[in-house]
């Protein structure tokens, strides 16, 4: 019997045949770090490539913080990074923080800064369907025109600040993706979380217009985190865009990726964190994670505590007689979300899907997808001959050993028990 952890302190028993657990996943390797803030100090003091970030600032400038979804200790971050652009000379009525739209209200991002400097630094919520709030910044290789956030088109210093995620990760685009279409218009968003994009020439082709955005806007310094389990952190980077995405691929794979022996039957992934892990999007990801360790008509037992409404292209799938033709209307209506519905759409096609939430059981099943107490999942998983658990499932990807990986080699989880 195991125990698997999903949401910020639940748990459910798991009872498995130790020849049928193929790989216990549990992810992250690596320690979390204790100070965040000393860690942030650290990272700003001696950049990956870069110098310090006290010497990149002068008085006068225009400073914008621009804030990623997701972020885990974004408090942290803020603050630390404003101290040190004060102690650059920068005024804090010169620093701007923009917030990239969240699906859920997490903590205040200001929270942690002296009350008379947050008193004078600006925060913003991105509003990419508010064309006054975008600037023009050029046309892309593609001859689409590439729009803006305004404040940090006209910023002296733009930091974009991101969370690093594995190379393949369902709708990632790189670090710089934290920049743009995180800070783009509405067009640029849909198109970077079309089901289009999940192809793999697609995704290259979206990597390079984030890094063509990013020269064009002259942002070369970023800070970005790997994430570990339940909000915490495991490593903060500073430095120059090209070197901490490099660091970071490392880093992540190093912590969230694993070769196991071969696909399973049964793949049971848990996400892990606060509410603001728990979403329709980390589902998405959990199941895109799930796919590359499961076999042909395998199961996928997803445990959260998801109580979030169905977003629009969902309810498209909601009662739907045809997956595909939910799929090619979501897909037509250019819905924001369509990324997320497609991989739930995928995986329905593959074959049953699980999901251990807060929902009430009877929306679930209008998706398809089958409602599963704590309890049923040892029972769904004693129909299976095999199984691969993946904690932290968000974030994590399990690959058989005998397939090649995207980016590096992955070390092999914990033996069977």
């Amino acid at each position: 019997m195991l125990s698997l952890r999903y949401g910020i302190d639940s748990s459910l028993s798991l009872e498995l045949d130790s020849e049928a657990l193929l790989a216990l996943c549990d992810a992250p390797r690596g320690e979390p770090i204790e100070r965040v803030a000393e860690a942030v100090m650290g990272a700003l003091a001696e950049p990956l490539d870069f110098p310090p970030l006290v010497q990149a600032c002068l008085p006068g400038d225009k400073v914008v913080l621009a804030l990623d979804r997701g972020v885990p200790g974004a408090a942290a971050i803020v603050r630390q990074t404003v101290e040190v652009l004060l102690g650059g000379g920068v005024g804090a009525a010169d620093i701007t923080l923009v917030c990239a739209p969240a699906g859920s209200a997490g903590p205040d991002p200001l929270g942690e800064l002296p009350a008379a400097v947050r008193k004078s630094v600006a925060c913003r919520v991105h509003d990419p369907r508010n064309r006054p709030s975008l600037s023009y910044l050029a046309a892309a290789a593609d001859g689409r025109p590439i729009y803006v956030n305004r404040a940090i088109h006209d910023a002296d210093l733009v930091i974009p600040i991101g969370v690093l995620r594995l190379a393949d990760s369902l709708g990632y685009h790189g670090a710089k993706s934290a920049l743009f279409p995180a800070f783009s218009d509405a067009e640029s968003l849909e198109r970077f979380r079309s089901p289009k994009a999940a192809g793999l020439d697609e995704r290259n082709r979206l990597r390079k217009q984030a890094d063509e955005v990013s020269w064009l806007l002259g942002v070369r310094f970023t800070i970005q985190v790997v994430p570990g389990a339940t909000g915490e952190i495991l490593h903060v980077l500073a430095g120059d865009l090209d070197a901490v995405s490099r660091e970071g691929s490392r880093l992540c794979d190093a912590a969230w990726s694993y070769a196991v022996p071969e696909r399973a039957s049964l793949v049971v992934a848990a996400i892990e964190g606060d509410a603001a892990e728990q979403t329709w999007e980390n589902v998405g990801r959990a199941l895109a994670a799930a796919s590359h360790a499961l076999a042909e008509d395998g199961a996928v037992v997803i445990c959260s505590e998801l109580a979030e409404p169905f977003s629009p292209a969902l309810q498209r799938i909601v009662g739907a007689d045809d997956l595909d033709d939910a799929l090619h209307e979501i897909a037509r209506e250019r819905l924001s979300d369509a990324l997320v519905a497609a991989e739930l759409v995928r995986a329905l096609k593959r074959g049953r899907v699980y999901l251990v939430s807060r929902l009430d059981d009877e929306s679930v099943e209008e998706l398809g997808v089958l409602p599963v107490d704590r309890r049923g999942v040892s029972r769904v998983a004693g129909r299976h001959p095999s199984c691969i658990v993946l904690a932290g499932a968000q974030n994590a990807r399990a690959r058989p050993r005998s397939e090649p990986a995207v980016e590096h080699s992955a070390p092999g989880p914990k033996s069977r028990s």
